[in-house]
């Protein structure tokens, strides 16, 4: 026998083997999928979609109603956090819910039909119709399947888009939060027929597969279970409710919008640094007024009520718009004549001798007013001193002074009025928030 025969016969050898494993193979999967198919005639030939699995009571009396109810665990996990806007306060998010059920007409025996598992299109099989209350439920795939366990055990976990309108708190932007109530129940079935529990995952709600959100994350989750009576129906009706609280992520808004704000409206008090006679002290108020303004536009288009943050941009444009009056009343004053504007003794009273000392301001040097003398021009022998003529009014010069220095007083006493009513709103309004925080 030569090498081209011994090859030959090797080759036809390995070929049969590999035809009959094949075969034994292909064998066995037509078996399988054969058995499954009876299997499926046999469970789904006199089984109704529409009727729920219940069972009378075993201790309830021949004309008593009372029936076992299918329980139906279910459990929520959060997949991914899609929109949140705050405007409306609507969320939409993907959930997988996990719903767990025994029908008692899906029962077969694994050792005759050789079936450990099946799996069934969910609209072939009765399906417990939990709906989310405060919202709608949007399937992602066109078709569900279920998996069914030989003791009747029914297990299907739909991916859905979950669209509903949550509890909003803005006011400590931007550290605002989202309070969202996931309510599902059955809207059909009362108590006696449907009864639903929640699956523990060691938490209120499964986390693990969640895709965190650039903006939002979720600060804290809970769940409870209600059985509510409404007036339509004398039945009790069951409902699990899920709560997951979104917190905003601060780091940009404090970044662009918070502190930035916050050092602009303190930058108000350096108004009062800048002399009364210097022109950029209005231009520095009205630029502050400006960029306020424009932080308080920006806050708008991100929040829809009332904030923390807002309230303090108000109330530092009210007091930047009181600056900007009383710079205008400082330069009126400062440069008054005594042509146009005699002082009053009042102000001198008031302003030079009794407030300027607790403001620390020290009054202009008091010059001496000359005596002029009247001569006679047309005696130059005879030198009459007109004593009742004598000149005691101040030089203008000294009268520009003073109103100069009225000027500074009332500078000077704006500054420590303002710096108090801005200690003192800034503390009020900041109170609340350190108060719950």
């Amino acid at each position: 026998m030569n090498i081209f025969e011994l090859t030959t016969i090797v080759c036809t050898f390995h070929l049969c083997f590999v035809i009959g494993v094949n075969g034994d193979v292909a064998s066995n999967e037509n078996e399988r999928i054969h058995a499954q198919m009876e299997l499926y005639n046999d469970l789904l030939k006199d089984y109704h979609k529409y009727v729920s699995p219940v069972r009378p009571h075993p201790n309830a009396s021949s004309s008593a109603t009372a029936t076992v109810p299918t329980t139906v665990e279910i459990g929520l996990s959060l997949q991914q956090l899609i929109s949140a806007d705050t405007e409306y306060g609507e969320v939409k998010a993907r959930i997988w819910l996990s719903q767990y059920w025994t029908d008692h007409r899906l029962v077969w025996d694994p050792s005759t039909t050789k079936v450990d598992l099946l799996h069934i299109s969910a609209s072939e099989i009765w399906k417990p119709d939990l709906t989310l209350y405060n919202g709608r439920l949007e399937t992602e795939e066109p078709e569900r399947f279920a998996i069914l366990h030989p003791d009747g055990h029914v297990y299907m976990i739909p991916s859905l888009i979950a669209t509903l309108s949550c509890e909003r708190e803005e006011k400590h932007f931007p550290h605002d939060r989202l309070s969202c109530k996931f309510r599902f129940g059955s809207w059909v079935y009362h108590s006696g027929y449907l009864d639903v529990i929640t699956k523990q995952y060691g938490a209120a709600v499964d986390l693990s597969s969640y895709i965190q959100h650039p903006e939002w994350y979720v600060h804290v989750t809970s769940v409870k279970r209600t059985e509510t009576k409404y007036e339509c129906c004398p039945e009790r009706y069951v409902d699990v409710e899920y709560m997951i609280e979104f917190v905003r992520e601060p780091s940009l808004y404090t970044a662009t919008m918070s502190t930035p704000a916050s050092l602009i409206a303190m930058a108000m008090v350096f108004i009062f640094v800048i002399p009364p006679t210097s022109r950029e002290k209005m231009n520095l108020a009205v630029g502050i007024l400006i960029c306020l303004v424009i932080f308080a536009a920006m806050l708008l288009s991100v929040t829809s009520s009332a904030t923390t943050m807002s309230t303090l941009l108000l109330f530092a444009i009210i007091l930047d718009l009181m600056i900007i009056a009383e710079t205008s009343i400082v330069y009126n004053i400062y440069f008054r004549t005594i042509r146009t504007h005699p002082i009053p003794d009042w102000v001198r009273t008031v302003f030079m001798d009794v407030l300027s000392r607790p403001l620390c301001l020290s009054k202009p040097n008091q010059r001496r007013y000359e005596m002029e003398l009247n001569y006679a021009e047309s005696n130059e022998d005879t030198r009459v001193v007109a004593g009742d003529q004598l000149d005691r009014t101040p030089k203008l010069e000294d009268v520009g002074e003073e109103w100069r220095f009225v000027a500074r007083v009332i500078d000077r006493l704006c500054f420590w009025i303002f710096l108090v009513v801005f200690i003192i709103g800034v503390c009020s309004i900041l109170a609340p928030t350190s108060e719950k925080d």
